[in-house]
């Protein structure tokens, strides 16, 4: 008969082995070096590990690092960093790789040497990169090579192009923090989920009462600006599905909408100025359309045109919409514009307010 002192050791036993073999899975790495920088390879205890994780000290993967992990690994995670890898990590061990995560801090150059050695084109379902440091095209060209047998892949937004990833689908992902923001990216997107997190809006006419007339549109058409409206209010990502082109009816029926676009977005840097031509250039600054004297638009965004005899006829300082983003490198106009009269938040006159927050003489005013 087992004693009771006994019983409570065999639970000690069997507890500590259970903790060992869930420690395994995530702290199963030795290191060559005090610093912790090179992984070498796996511990025993690794050897059945299913996810692993890089940490972000790691700066080199060695040859035949993942040489005593068994088949059962299926996912791999770079936490923040950016290894570099050599060309046989994997040395004769199969792997069962399903998803790949980079994370936000390797090169372009690093992803490539990395998916090509372990094996993405031949096993291999999602690949999820957030994002690149000090990329280029050519290296990233060449990178898509190593991607054919994704089965999805997962991108920024702004990485995407048409780039050919044999039969996956391919998503650009969008990171919005506020409620509405700009964009322009280099290729067209869908959202599957039929705008449940996003809507798409253009500005395509100033109407009567100095309104600024919007249209929804069912994708983001490519190198044009759209206004994304995030649902959900807080800082959310949405992967898009890059677009097809098979619903031609959706598709010309937006298209014919953004032919009145009076965004102008960008894929660069661009320098603009206060007007442009017969126009005067807006952006968003602290939750509104502000006029500018002259700046830099950071890539990827989009900037308001309004016809400058219109906008000197609406005695606004600023086109209120619930945005909650911020221009870097623009120089705002601070001055005050001579405003007359009441106006609610989206610049409309008005002639009798009520209850509110109103617009009185450029500063605003709460009427109870």
């Amino acid at each position: 008969m087992i004693t009771r002192k006994l019983y409570t050791l065999l639970i000690v036993v069997l507890m500590l082995l259970v903790t060992q073999g869930v420690r395994a899975q995530t702290e199963c790495f030795i290191f060559g070096d005090v610093n912790q920088t090179i992984i070498k390879g796996l511990t025993e205890e690794g050897m059945a590990a299913i996810e692993l994780t890089i940490p972000g000290s790691v700066e080199l993967v060695k040859a035949g690092a993942f040489a005593y992990a068994s088949s059962t690994l299926t996912d791999l995670t770079v936490d923040g960093g950016n290894p570099e890898f050599e060309s046989d990590v994997l040395s004769a061990v199969k792997f069962s790789l399903k998803t790949i995560n980079v994370g936000n801090g390797m090169t372009a150059t690093n992803i490539k040497t990395m998916l090509a050695t372990l094996g993405a084109r031949e096993a291999l379902e999602t690949v999820v990169i957030e994002g690149f440091v000090g990329t280029s095209d050519v290296v990233w060209d060449d990178m898509t090579n190593e991607l054919t047998s994704a089965v999805h892949v997962i991108l920024p937004a702004t990485l995407v192009n048409y780039q050919e990833f044999g039969n996956a689908k391919v998503y650009g992902r969008f990171t919005i923090n506020g409620e509405l923001a700009t964009t322009c990216v280099n290729a067209s997107f869908v959202d599957v989920d039929d705008g449940s997190n996003f809507l798409f809006y253009i500005p395509i006419s100033v109407e009567d009462e100095n309104r600024i007339k919007i249209q929804r549109v069912k994708y983001i058409q490519g190198r044009k600006g759209v206004m994304i409206h995030n649902t959900t209010g807080t800082a959310v990502n949405a992967d898009l599905l890059l677009d097809d082109g098979t619903d031609s009816t959706r598709r010309k029926q937006d298209n014919e909408t953004y032919q009145s676009n009076m965004l102008v977005g960008v894929t660069s840097p661009t320098t603009i100025g206060a007007t442009d031509g017969n126009n005067t250039n807006l952006i968003l600054y602290q939750g509104a359309f502000h006029p500018i004297s002259g700046g830099t638009i950071p890539a990827n965004r989009a900037y308001l045109q309004i016809p400058t005899n219109v906008w000197d006829t609406m005695n606004v300082r600023q086109l209120t919409f619930n945005f909650d983003d911020l221009e870097t490198g623009i120089d705002i106009v601070t001055e005050d514009i001579n405003v007359t009269g009441i106006y609610d938040l989206t610049g409309r006159k008005v002639s009798i307010p009520r209850k509110g927050v109103y617009i009185r003489n450029g500063r605003k005013s709460f009427i109870k």
